[in-house]
């Protein structure tokens, strides 16, 4: 049972976000105490990483963005609420968008619109945020800023769209069936689907079994979009696979993951961290070697009847690259000296 007004608290911090994310200066403190808890724990993409209170998330997360973006705007393409290991979340998906007026992390401003993409997972206690994990695409804003720090994604790096049905903001009441088959169809994907490759063949997988045939993929910056099954397993599931492997017993089916919970036809899982060994095989041209990595990912997903037919994927490159011994930030640091 939750133990709060799932609908409320989801209308809520729809309104509260995009309110701090075009706060003026002075009320960004504020706005952030009122909605955070005092002591809550900010676990962020590199070189964020991680926070604690809401004071130094005014301070390191949002009054930097304010200073970088004017007219700070925050879109969602996706919200929805939900409930997992007796905790109360809500997560979200969309882009923060303004006008690059002064660098960001060291990223160049380019005086022009710019987005930088989000996934939040955010969990509620006595009306408060007391726990948050967030992924900013940040490699897609390098690209933006004309700064690549390694080579363009497989796929189509571009702004990626919301849900086709245009209803990803979930601010009513969800059929508890259809929430109940959003996330089981999610959980047989990864656990009957995806965690059994055998190393060899994607086909052992048998996708087909939860995907639509013409399926939208979201990939973050570096990969891109795909469209089509025989696309999302090309451009990014067999070279992934082919990269990487858990590690792990497999059957510890929520070890890693912080949250996981369906919406009405939408669901969302956040995994921080999962524990993977590299295989040898290039990742993305980076090379690897048999060396333990932790990979920090979040996943949205939207159900057609019986099958899924989007997914919107986000994945902090700059830290998995870190471990890798690519320093994404110092690459493009060189890369802006160089073109200046």
């Amino acid at each position: 049972m939750l133990a709060h007004d799932e609908v409320a608290v989801k209308r809520h911090y729809y309104d509260a976000f995009r309110q701090i994310a075009s706060a003026r200066e002075s009320d960004i403190d504020r706005l952030v105490r009122e909605n955070f808890a005092p002591d809550v724990r900010y676990f962020g993409s590199h070189p964020l990483d991680e926070i604690t209170g809401a004071s130094d998330i005014a301070q390191r997360v949002w009054r930097p963005l304010s200073a970088s973006f004017r007219d700070l705007r925050r879109c969602d393409d996706i919200l929805i609420g939900g409930h997992f290991q007796g905790k109360d979340w809500i997560s979200a998906t969309g882009y923060l968008h303004g006008t690059f007026v002064q660098p960001y992390l060291d990223i160049p401003a380019t005086g022009n619109w710019a987005y930088l993409r989000y996934g939040e997972f955010h969990r509620i206690e006595n009306g408060r945020i007391l726990e948050s994990y967030v992924i900013y695409d940040l490699p897609d804003l390098m690209r933006q800023a004309g700064v690549r720090p390694w080579r363009s994604g497989v796929a189509a790096e571009t702004l990626m769209p919301g849900p086709a049905s245009r209803d990803g903001v979930v601010l009513t009441a969800q059929d508890r069936g259809e929430t109940r088959k959003s996330l089981e169809l999610v959980e047989a994907m990864i656990f009957g689907g995806l965690l059994t490759f055998d190393g060899d063949d994607s086909a052992s997988m048998g996708m087909e079994r939860y995907w639509t045939p013409d399926m939208m993929w979201y990939g973050p910056g570096l990969i891109g979009a795909t469209m089509g099954l025989d696309a999302f397993l090309k451009f990014h599931q067999e070279p992934w696979q082919n990269a990487v492997r858990p590690r792990g017993a497999l059957t510890a089916r929520d070890r890693k993951h912080v949250a996981r919970f369906g919406d009405g036809p939408f669901c969302s899982f956040a995994v921080w961290p999962s524990l993977y060994a590299t295989r040898g095989a290039d990742l993305l041209g980076v090379p690897t070697t048999e060396q333990p990595v932790d990979i920090r990912v979040m996943d949205f997903y939207h159900r057609s009847g019986d099958r899924l037919n989007e997914n919107w994927i986000l994945i902090d490159f700059p830290h998995l690259f870190q471990q890798l011994g690519v320093d994404l930030f110092a690459r493009m640091r060189e890369s802006s000296n160089n073109a200046g």
